[in-house]
C-alpha cells in the first residue's frame, strides 16, 4: 500500500498520490468527484487503516492458531494457474465475507455484485 501511494499522478494539474491516481482511473464515477475530497478521504482512510494495523495483536511464532475457531478469520491461499487467490477457510471467515459483502451491497445501492 505504502509503494501504491508514494507513486505520483498528475490529475487535473494537481498531484495525487497512486492510491488516488490508480481509482480514478478503475472507477469512473471517482472522475466526476472533486479531487480535494478524494484526497482528504483517502488520507483518512489511510490512517484509519494504519491505526487498525499497529493495534493488532501479533502471535508468537510458536504459538498455535486452531483452524475452527471463531477468533480469526482465515483465508487459505489457492493458485488456479494464473494467480493466488484467498478463499475463506473456516466457518467464521466464511460468515465473515458473507456479511462483508451484504454490507458493500448496501453502500453500494445494490450495484456491487460477487459470486463465491
Amino acid at each position: 500500500m505504502d509503494y501504491i501511494r508514494v507513486s505520483v499522478f498528475n490529475i487535473d494539474g494537481k498531484e495525487v498520490n497512486g492510491m488516488i491516481g490508480l481509482a480514478m482511473q478503475f472507477n469512473p464515477s471517482f472522475a466526476s468527484r472533486d479531487i480535494d475530497e478524494l484526497i482528504e478521504l483517502e488520507e483518512k482512510e489511510h490512517e484509519n487503516i494504519m491505526n487498525e494495523l499497529n493495534s493488532l495483536e501479533l502471535k508468537e511464532a510458536k504459538d498455535v492458531i486452531f483452524l475452527g475457531t471463531d477468533e480469526f478469520v482465515i483465508y487459505k491461499l489457492e493458485y488456479d494457474g494464473h494467480t493466488l487467490s484467498p478463499k475463506p477457510y473456516n466457518d467464521y471467515a466464511k460468515r465473515h465475507q458473507m456479511e462483508e459483502i451484504k454490507r458493500l451491497k448496501e453502500l453500494s445501492g445494490e450495484r456491487f455484485v460477487l459470486d463465491i
